[in-house]
């Protein structure tokens, strides 16, 4: 019982902190292949080779959209593009890391126009590199300069105080966010529901040393002392 405990134990933690690293991400120039959007509806089941391990995935391919999906319906790619002409082609990659992905933006020749990591809450993660229409590097841009209170200290900082970590696409999800400005200088902005007192918590961190610097409470938007206002 103690073997299987400690096993389990481990498995999480090994996933943790799998879920704690960057994806790698090269200032190499890239296009994206359009030929994925299918002008026909079309959906099929692959199996791909996610983190060493074959996986089940669902792929649905419409005009201007491509997804993969896994078999809990979570998705974890997505590509899509606007039906005007010359319109840019974005879209994230989640399949390596459920928490930081891979954000891309595609000129609509299909060169790269920007790409980095990006973190589910709302951040954006260590080098992000920007180009020109013919896919030629023009800029660098350093996400992570002066915030010396890293992400994972962030996330750790939420577990500790007790917020959930839930990802939620609707309703009143946690949002994170960084701000390094002349003003204000570098530091985390944190916003979570407290549906018991019916207001946002907003807690704003130091970026340099996780110091709280302020807490105050907002409305919840469309929220009625019964629940959400429908």
């Amino acid at each position: 019982v103690i073997l299987l405990v400690t096993l389990a134990m481990s498995a999480c933690k090994s996933q943790k902190n799998n879920d704690m690293n960057i994806p790698k991400i090269n200032k190499t120039t890239e296009k994206f292949d359009t030929k994925v959007f299918e002008s026909d509806p079309k959906s099929e089941s692959v199996i791909k080779k996610i983190n060493n391990k074959d996986v089940e995935v669902f792929i649905n391919k419409r005009k201007n959209r491509y997804e993969e999906r896994d078999s809990n319906g979570v998705t974890l790619v997505s590509f899509s593009r606007g039906s005007e002409p010359n319109s840019i082609i974005s879209g994230y990659d989640y399949s390596e890391n459920s928490i930081i992905g891979i954000y891309k933006e595609f000129y609509s020749n299909e060169n790269i126009k920007t790409k980095g990591a990006y973190c589910k809450y709302g951040f954006k993660v260590g080098l992000w590199y920007s180009y020109n229409e013919k896919g030629e590097l023009v800029e660098t841009q350093d996400y992570d300069k002066g915030f010396d209170f890293n992400f994972k200290e962030v996330l750790s900082f939420c577990e500790k105080e007790k917020i959930t970590l839930e990802r939620k696409t609707s309703g009143y999800p946690v949002q994170i966010f960084k701000v390094n400005s002349a003003e204000e200088g570098a530091h985390w902005g944190i916003n979570y529901p407290d549906f018991e007192k019916s207001v946002y918590v907003n807690i704003k961190l130091d970026g340099n040393t996780g110091k709280v610097l302020d807490t105050s409470d907002s409305p919840l938007p469309g929220w009625v002392k019964d629940g959400p206002n429908n």
